[in-house]
This record gives structure tokens, sequence and C-alpha cells, in this order.
């Protein structure tokens, strides 16, 4: 299977605040998927409809870069066209030979170059904002800094 997509969909959160911070996280995992769109049937999910600061954490954290990220995913597509590859793939399927990354359940690559790890739990507070992440050795560039000097030792930390 080259993709996979889901429904961004908070309706499963419990509170009016649960509602805004699981919409965002929704938002902010629907950029590294192929197919990028927000469940709705008979409902207003055009995003000025979530509210200000809703709106404006996702335009700024998702929607942004999203259209950022339009030409790798659409070149991604033709890939997936053309030869079967597969946008989304487990740590384990590119990283075959590093044993630290064979049983990562919630981080995986998008594409050839971008590994993801998004936030899936609400932490204990319901608002976490950070989390541990296995990189697979190698050396890795941080998408938002283009620091390109980050290497990975085997326990998956940062060396400089």
């Amino acid at each position: 299977m080259p993709t996979l997509t889901h429904n961004l969909d908070p309706s499963s959160a419990k509170t009016e605040d649960d509602y805004h911070r699981l919409l965002i996280r929704w938002f902010q995992f629907g950029v590294f998927t192929p197919i990028f769109r927000v469940h709705g049937a008979g409902t207003h999910t055009e995003i000025w409809n979530f509210g200000n600061q809703t709106s404006s954490v996702i335009n700024r954290s998702a929607i942004t870069l999203r259209y950022r990220l339009l030409p790798y995913v659409y070149s991604g597509f033709w890939r997936v066209e053309m030869t079967g590859y597969t946008m989304q793939r487990a740590l384990a399927f590119d990283h075959s030979a590093d044993a630290g990354v064979r049983d990562v359940a919630d981080a995986y690559m998008f594409g050839p170059s971008l590994l993801v790890t998004p936030i899936v739990s609400a932490g204990d507070t319901g608002t976490a904002t950070t989390r541990e992440v296995n990189f697979p050795q190698g050396a890795w560039v941080d998408f938002h800094t283009g620091q390109d000097r980050l290497r990975v030792r085997r326990n998956g930390r940062w060396e400089y």
C-alpha cells in the first residue's frame, strides 16, 4: 500500500479545550500524510469555524508547512505512480541495519527524506509539546533550522 490517510476528526474529545488541542494535533499530523483533508459530514469544517486561537495555530503550524511541502509531496506521488514507491514507511524499511528503530511504532519516514515523529500522547496534563525520538543512525538535518552537522549515536541522542 503506497499511501494511507485519515480523517482530521477530533470528535472523540471530551471537552471543548480537548477538542481544540486534538484538532491542532490532527492537522499537524495530517501535514505529513499524502492526503490532507478535514472530515465532516454536514458540519462546517472551514478553518475559520474553529475559533481565532485554534485557527491561528493551525495556520502557523500546519497549513503553511503543508503548502511549503507540496512540491515534495507531489514528487513523492509521481514516484508512487511511476515506480510503486511507498510515501510512508516504518523506519525499519529504510534503516534495516539499525536495531534501535526496528520496534519504533509511532514514527515513520515520509517520502525519501523526512522522519516524522508525531506527538501521539496528550501527556499528564493533556498539553504535551515534546517527545523523545529514537533517530536512526546517520546524519540528520533539522528541518526548521537547516543545521546540517547533526550526527546520531547508536542510542538515538543528538551528537554535535
